[in-house]
């Protein structure tokens, strides 16, 4: 096995065990790599929401989304949603809307959170488009 497939197998086993602290702390050595590693970024954004610490985990995924847009499915979504329970709507209308336009067109999810973030910033008629 692999030294990095070993770290991460090591984070995963804390994120299980609910230590997330531990997690970021064994995953940091593959935080630090190029390219960089998407699930690790990944799970430490997960180990920063667990923890609170909502502005670390918009920096992991951004990372995440910045390295390969075309690649990042999941972590856009996840960016946009994190964005969305923080209020940022204007970031996570951008966010959701990569995710619809470009990875996830008929995802039901992302249209969703996409047509919440239109209500919440009045945009009344293009939200209930996606609403359909």
């Amino acid at each position: 096995m692999k030294a990095d497939q070993t770290t991460y197998k090591t984070a995963l086993g804390h994120y299980r065990n609910g230590q997330f602290e531990q997690a970021l702390q064994a995953l940091h050595p593959l935080l630090t790599q190029t390219p960089v590693d998407a699930e690790a970024l990944n799970l430490a954004a997960i180990c920063a929401i667990d923890l609170g610490r909502n502005e670390e985990a918009q920096a992991f995924l951004q990372r995440v989304v910045a390295a390969n847009p075309k690649a990042a499915g999941i972590h856009v979504i996840n960016l946009g949603n994190l964005l969305l329970d923080r209020r940022s709507l204007p970031e996570a209308e951008l966010a959701l809307r990569q995710a619809a336009a470009r990875l996830h067109p008929d995802d039901p999810v992302v249209l969703c959170n996409l047509a919440g973030v239109l209500t919440a910033t009045n945009q009344l008629e293009e939200s209930e488009a996606f609403y359909r």
